[in-house]
């Protein structure tokens, strides 16, 4: 390999150094869902992952999404493997922009894209809770999600897919409304 190719590749390597991007908050209601946009800019490994069920928030749930085109399902993870406990981990290594979702468990990803929505939407406190986990015992609503890698700040939240649906029907239906006024 050329050394001036690998002098820059470190060189760009050093100014990727790997973040922690912490979020937490509180949903109402069992059908709560957050998104989080962020770009993993470099190859390596991110880890994403819950501590909401540690901290007594409720079973959470991992729906991982390509920010780009038709938003894609590309991973989702209910609990973390060989944790035995309730929070949740996906692992990324492709660098990419990509959509997190997170929901409590029992309220998945209808089908493979983002618009398609989530199982339980509308459905209020699906669990007979709220915030009931699969051993019957009552939890809060508060999460926290923490991505750790080559991760840039997140980009602006990504609204709702039936929200921001309605906004764009809502201001087609305002052109239409000013242009027969014409």
């Amino acid at each position: 390999m050329n050394p001036r190719v690998l002098f820059l590749a470190i060189l760009m390597a050093a100014h990727l150094p790997a973040a922690v991007l912490t979020y937490s908050g509180m949903f109402d209601s069992d059908d709560g869902v957050a998104f989080f946009g962020f770009t993993m800019n470099a190859p390596g490994t991110t880890e994403i992952h819950t501590l909401s069920a540690a901290n007594g928030g409720f079973d959470p749930y991992l729906s991982l999404f390509d920010a780009t085109g038709t938003q894609l399902l590309l991973d989702l993870n209910e609990d973390e493997p060989g944790c035995g406990c309730l929070d949740s981990l996906i692992t990324l290594t492709t660098p990419g922009s990509y959509i997190l979702a997170l929901t409590q468990s029992g309220n998945f990803p209808v089908g493979p894209t983002l618009a398609d929505g989530f199982s339980q939407q509308g459905n209020g406190n699906f669990t007979g809770g709220p915030f009931l986990d699969i051993f019957g015992d009552t939890r809060t609503g508060d999460w926290e999600v923490e991505i750790n890698g080559p991760v840039s700040a997140p980009t602006n939240q990504v609204p709702e897919p039936a929200t921001a649906a309605l906004l764009a029907a809502g201001l087609s239906a305002l052109a239409l409304t000013r242009k027969r006024t014409r």
